[in-house]
């Protein structure tokens, strides 16, 4: 037995749920079937986390500039 979690975008839905539905029964089974908003960002909110690591630079572009003269 294998679980498979898919993205599915609008179009391809309706033809991957057919192909689902039409592959022998017992051997296929749809656990869970979400819609999900358009507008509903996975990424990871960063308001909830505190982070001091960069709370020092006061000319990110110039601190970026140094980084990289470092690197030649």
């Amino acid at each position: 037995m294998h679980t498979i979690k898919l993205n599915v975008g609008d179009n391809a839905y309706a033809h991957l749920m057919f192909l689902l539905k039409n592959l022998n029964t017992s051997e296929v089974q749809i656990v869970e079937d979400i819609v999900q908003d358009k507008d509903n960002d996975s990424g990871v909110d960063m308001s909830a986390y505190k982070i001091e690591a960069f709370k020092d630079i006061q000319d990110p572009l110039k601190w970026q500039q140094d980084i990289r003269a470092q690197w030649n």
